[in-house]
């Protein structure tokens, strides 16, 4: 059953929030263009529109597709990649738009290509590239990287041993970068160090029929241990210890997950078409939705929130 929708007054209070405590969880839902902020403990729908994608494109005048795939704060701000837009739309903490990065000055074309999850390790952001194509700035399928105090992008790296790559999702693991990569026929989770250089396997599908297959969203258990999300049959969300040793489908079985997340009581949440879920069962729900990736975050201002009850939030961010 879908949990009920908070009041605005709840949105209110994530507006003028100031100090960090209380946890929450981003989901981007490309359905209706949007960033939904969920409470983290007892995962109800705190403001259904927190970040607004549709109303931000239309403010810089882009009319094209947009797919928002993955938020997560970024300094003061909020960032949200967008697949099919090509860029990141930039939001302030209280939801307000701030602006973009990765667009061209001269005709205000997205600069990515296919940006998907992303990684921010000190003031470098690692983006998760799954196009074929060159986009305008030479990045294809890519790992390409951008200074976060200016919006330049300032290069790209591609591991180069398989034939082909699409890359979903980077997340910072003990000093190394996670890549997840649905290459057909060769999906895996890469190693990468922070300059771009090639570790190694973590983890490689022993193949599309019995294995993980399209690999979406990594996350970090508060063990140690990996989660993936993987898309395709057999899907669900798997796991490996934190050597790689697989672990099999831990939860999420037959769900087609993209989003995962470990909340603090061990239970994993993900993300499938128009279903959020907790091991199996349907916490949010709608006609028309598509979930994407969840990112745990603290929200400033707990006084601000303690006469709406959700002081008790808990949920374990997937950044290491």
């Amino acid at each position: 059953m879908m949990n009920p929708l908070m009041t605005g007054a709840v949105c209110a209070a994530l507006a003028i929030a100031s100090s960090a405590n209380a946890q929450f969880l981003y989901v981007a839902e490309s359905g209706q263009d949007r960033v939904v902020a969920l409470n983290a403990f007892d995962s109800s729908v705190v403001n259904a529109n927190f970040l607004d994608i549709a109303a931000a494109a239309a403010s810089v005048g882009y009319t094209g597709t947009t797919t928002p795939i993955e938020a997560m704060d970024v300094g003061n701000e909020i960032w949200v990649t967008d697949q099919n837009a090509d860029r990141v739309w930039r939001f302030n903490q209280d939801g307000t738009f701030a602006g973009q990065y990765g667009v061209a000055p001269t005709n205000g074309q997205g600069l990515l290509n296919n940006g998907r999850g992303f990684e921010v390790v000190g003031n470098t952001a690692y983006f998760a590239q799954g196009s074929d194509a060159s986009g305008i700035g030479g990045q294809g399928e890519s790992i390409t990287t951008m200074d976060i105090t200016t919006g330049t992008l300032t290069g790209s790296f591609i591991e180069g041993v398989t034939a082909d790559t699409s890359y979903n999702d980077v997340l910072a693991v003990n000093g190394e970068l996670y890549v997840s990569d649905g290459d057909s026929g060769f999906d895996a989770i890469e190693r990468w160090s922070t300059a771009g250089g090639f570790l190694g396997f973590f983890a490689q599908s022993v193949d599309d029929t019995t294995d993980f297959d399209q690999p979406q969203q990594i996350a970090q258990r508060a063990n140690g241990d990996i989660l993936l999300a993987g898309f395709s049959l057999p899907a669900g969300v798997y796991g490996f210890a934190a050597d790689g040793t697989p672990q099999g489908i831990v939860s999420g079985m037959d769900q087609g997950p993209r989003g995962v997340v470990e909340l603090a009581d061990g239970s994993i949440m993900y993300t499938g078409g128009i279903d959020v879920e907790i091991d199996g069962t349907v916490v949010q729900t709608g006609s028309g939705l598509s979930w994407r990736f969840l990112t745990a975050t603290t929200v400033p201002a707990p006084g601000a929130l303690a006469a709406f009850g959700v002081l008790g939030v808990f949920a374990r961010r997937r950044r290491a």
